[in-house]
């Protein structure tokens, strides 16, 4: 924190925080929203265009410790000029939801990647409302990683029309990269999930983000199995494995990419077709 105190930089584009705990001091989210005050009025002078932020071992002391995601980076909000933002972490505390990716994508309306999963709750999750947000916010977003997605239910979740057909007034999304950690839905909804419903919502991302890049939802060999983690202290509850009353886990999203791959395949191939 001393550097950010004494030192003010007035030609910075570039910055990677990390921070850690150590034996001697155990940082608290305070201390994270503190240091990032600091850093604001260090570069508040700069065009900031990439910032990555990683946290390392911060210290809990209740589940209701770290605040909403969007009082955390209050203070580097009015970074107009960012591009990349990247946030990670290696213990899942931080609570993820609509109003955080709301508020990012409002503040930074430029941006053309941002990465938020790592570090983030089980729990965490965005709706198709907020996606939609994005595609109407910041027209220059080309990669996008969530922590996870809830799967929409009929009667039960809003879905936003998706936007008018592309004009020259508005050119179509440039997102080419789309990930997901998981996906979420009720468990009053059925587990499995209908040929028809899976390419209903790859449709409707792909009317949302008509650029995505099939490559990355092609089909890959299953990754073996990794052994169940050893069970943490008795009375004391593992940061991110923890489950929600009402949200289950599923493949359901492998189901929906495996159609966004077949959907920009088909296309791929028409425009063979066409051009020939």
């Amino acid at each position: 924190m001393g550097l950010f105190t004494c030192a003010r930089f007035h030609a910075l584009e570039s910055a990677h925080i990390h921070v850690t705990s150590s034996k001697e001091v155990h940082l608290r989210s305070g201390d994270i929203t503190a240091l990032l005050g600091l850093f604001y009025a260090a570069v508040s002078a700069s065009h900031v265009r990439t910032l990555n932020l990683t946290m390392i071992c911060i210290s809990l002391q209740s589940d209701d410790d770290f605040p909403p995601l969007r009082d955390l980076l209050a203070s580097i909000l009015p970074l107009r000029d960012l591009r990349t933002f990247t946030l990670t972490g290696v213990l899942r505390v931080m609570p993820v939801d609509d109003a955080d990716f709301v508020a990012l994508a409002r503040a930074w309306p430029t941006l053309e990647r941002l990465n938020i999963s790592d570090g983030t709750t089980s729990e965490s999750a965005v709706s198709l409302g907020a996606l939609h947000h994005f595609a109407s916010a910041c027209p220059s977003l080309q990669e996008l990683s969530l922590p996870g997605l809830v799967y929409p239910v009929v009667g039960v979740h809003v879905i936003p029309e998706p936007p008018l057909a592309s004009s020259p007034e508005r050119p179509p999304h440039p997102l080419r990269q789309l990930r997901v950690r998981t996906v979420l839905v009720p468990k009053t909804d059925p587990q499995s999930i209908s040929d028809e419903s899976a390419e209903a919502f790859a449709r409707y991302l792909l009317e949302l983000f008509p650029n995505l890049d099939g490559w990355e939802y092609m089909p890959k060999p299953p990754r073996p199995r990794e052994p169940s983690p050893e069970p943490g202290p008795p009375g004391r509850r593992r940061p991110g494995i923890s489950m929600s009353s009402f949200v289950a886990y599923d493949g359901r999203w492998w189901a929906v990419a495996r159609r966004i791959y077949a959907l920009c395949a088909a296309r791929e191939e028409a425009k063979l077709s066409f051009s020939a």
